[in-house]
């Protein structure tokens, strides 16, 4: 309730009451720029291609200007990663381990991916199947 009331949102706030009232009060821009351009990396941008590469920097940089968010970095990583995946749908079928494994530049081994995958599943956040069998 305490975030409800700083954002002045009725109630329980949801997910986009609150993201609606970040854009609406632009307080999104009036923090760091690399908050701001991880923001609109997460919130706005479509290619999974650009959130790639310009997240992995800008979280870089965030975390090199203001040393304190480095203990946020996982969450950040595992956001800009969930939401890569989620725009992949619109631009792939079928994909390679190997080409996700490059796009999602957090994740060191298949492995990782693996359970991000895994997880994602199981939250509901995404839906995907691995084909071991498959050569191509």
């Amino acid at each position: 309730m305490v975030t409800a009331k700083m954002l002045q949102v009725e109630g329980y706030p949801s997910r986009h009451s609150i993201i609606q009232s970040i854009v609406m009060e632009n307080i999104h821009n009036s923090a760091s720029v690399h908050v701001g351009e991880l923001f609109q990396l997460l919130e706005s941008e479509e290619s999974p291609f650009n959130i790639s590469k310009k997240g992995k920097a800008a979280l870089e940089a965030l975390c090199k200007q203001h040393p304190t968010l480095a203990a946020y970095r996982p969450h950040i990583e595992r956001s800009l990663s969930v939401r890569i995946l989620q725009k992949c749908k619109s631009f792939y079928r079928n994909m390679k381990l190997s080409k996700l494994q490059t796009m999602l530049q957090f994740y060191n081994s298949v492995s990782d991916v693996e359970r991000l995958l895994y997880e994602c599943n199981r939250e509901g956040l995404t839906h995907t199947t691995i084909n071991y069998h498959s050569n191509g």
